[in-house]
């Protein structure tokens, strides 16, 4: 009989303890979900403006497409996690090989990022980005940055072309 009670109430402290962890734990399970579009979006430090700084002076223009005089952009697509790190970089739309590899390096380096949210909570969000690849004009050392406002404004005025 007292084997039986010793029992019974192990199992019930067993079990007054186990229950509330178990519901704690479902509660913190991280949301692994990859969002579209939130809320507060993720952000870089400085802005689109300090993002596409850092991608023009990081950028390593591959050898042989110099040579070959091949430009273009690169769409990559990557994840903010709920931490701010860039994670999953894919080439949505590419150029070639050597361009590709080169702007999803770039894009990986990237650090720093305020993670988006979703109800207040930091959550993984997808995001793209183009990395152009624009050869200088003969005898200038760099080509020009250009922003992405840069462009959508050349688009709105017909009567100047958009640089590539």
């Amino acid at each position: 009989m007292l084997y039986r009670k010793t029992c019974t109430s192990l199992l019930l402290w067993i079990l007054l303890i186990a229950a509330p962890t178990a519901a704690m734990a479902q509660k913190a399970a991280k949301d692994t979900t990859v969002y579209n579009l939130v809320s507060v979006m993720p952000s870089y430090p400085g802005g689109t403006a300090a993002l596409t700084k850092y991608i023009h002076e990081h950028i390593k223009y591959p050898k042989k497409a110099r040579k070959e005089g091949l430009s273009g952009k690169v769409v990559c697509r990557f994840v903010i996690t709920d931490e701010g790190k860039v994670d999953q970089v894919t080439v949505a739309k590419g150029v070639r090989a050597d361009l590709d590899k080169e702007a999803v390096r770039v894009i990986r380096s990237l650090s720093g990022w305020t993670a988006g949210q979703r109800k207040g909570v930091p959550v993984n969000v997808r995001l793209s980005w183009q990395v152009r690849f624009i050869l200088p004009p003969k005898g200038k050392a760099t080509a020009p940055i250009q922003t992405d406002t840069e462009v959508e404004k050349e688009k709105e005025d017909p009567s100047k072309p958009v640089a590539e």
